[in-house]
């Protein structure tokens, strides 16, 4: 899915974020708690902070089982990101159906199970799936909660990612580590991306977000965390971590500035002494490509 290529033989000291995620995604950096989204609901539990409950676990597309779910309820994949293989389903009443509203439409448990299949298929390998109940937005209209994603830096809050999916295609909306809004030059959507720019919606929970995010970071010793979050009217409700998020990476959704991305790049720096992790070096250039495609050349 993955390939970077380092074109010369020179290295440098990592200095941005895209930097050190370059040696994260190469896995040369020093190693660190990476949880599941089973483990990670268990952990966070210890420590006091709300997730969204785990009613059932599938060891592969093939065991999946929805009878005897509730009537809304979320179907993913463990271990993968980006929404890949999300379903928040909601069973027509008196109906085997099932309306998925990550898509819009309406399928059955067949077609269901048939396109987790065909995820594992595309993949080379078995999935293990989980059910979650449904966690709801704190504004009602909203049917697919916004997702806010916190990048933390041993507790430090430095930027934050919105996802709003209930429109045909994601919009996104950028704050920095204290939730006001971005603005300027610091983050760039691509011209061809313009229209997936949205609306500043601040939630109402953000101080817990914030609270939350940084906790998390600093408790799992994390130099570097996106923390994803929900506001419901009951409060934040954590989604999952990823440590290794795709949208400025490849620079097709979104990318930093180069000045907002030495900024970010001397948190993870900081966050990393503090932590007493030594990095590696980095190609003086290198390319960042996916499926054998270059995004982004660095350097």
């Amino acid at each position: 899915m993955n390939t970077n290529v380092d074109n010369l033989g020179e290295f440098r000291n990592p200095k941005t974020w895209t930097d050190f995620s370059y040696l994260r995604w190469k896995q040369k950096e020093p190693k660190i708690n990476r949880l599941n989204k089973i483990i990670l609901k268990t952990r966070l539990a210890e420590i006091g902070i709300s997730c969204a409950k785990k009613i059932a676990e599938f060891d592969s597309a093939s065991k999946i089982l929805l009878a005897g779910l509730p009537e809304a309820f979320v179907l993913k994949p463990s271990s993968l990101w980006s929404a890949t293989g999300v379903m928040l389903l909601h069973r027509v009443h008196g109906t085997n159906l099932y309306f998925n509203a990550m898509t819009k439409s309406v399928i059955s448990e067949d077609r269901i199970i048939d396109s987790q299949k065909n995820l594992e298929i595309k993949l080379k390998k078995p999935i293990k799936f989980i059910v979650e109940e449904r966690v709801f937005d704190e504004n009602i209209d909203n049917i697919i909660p916004l997702d806010y994603k916190v990048f933390s830096f041993n507790g430090i809050n430095k930027f934050i990612l919105q996802v709003d999916r209930n429109h045909q295609k994601p919009k996104l909306f950028f704050y920095d580590g204290l939730f006001d809004p971005i603005t300027d030059g610091r983050v760039i959507i691509p011209t061809f991306k313009a229209e997936s720019m949205g609306h500043q919606r601040k939630p109402q929970c953000y101080n817990q977000i914030l609270q939350s995010a940084s906790e998390i970071s600093r408790k799992f010793a994390y130099p570097f965390v996106s923390v994803d979050c929900y506001a419901t009217n009951n409060g934040v409700v954590i989604g999952e971590l990823t440590s290794t998020p795709g949208g400025p990476w490849y620079g097709s959704m979104y990318r930093f500035s180069d000045e907002f991305d030495e900024l970010l790049g001397n948190a993870w720096l900081e966050a990393s002494k503090q932590l007493k992790l030594e990095y590696p070096k980095v190609p003086l250039k290198y390319d960042i490509c996916k499926d054998s495609k270059i995004c982004r050349q660095v350097g």
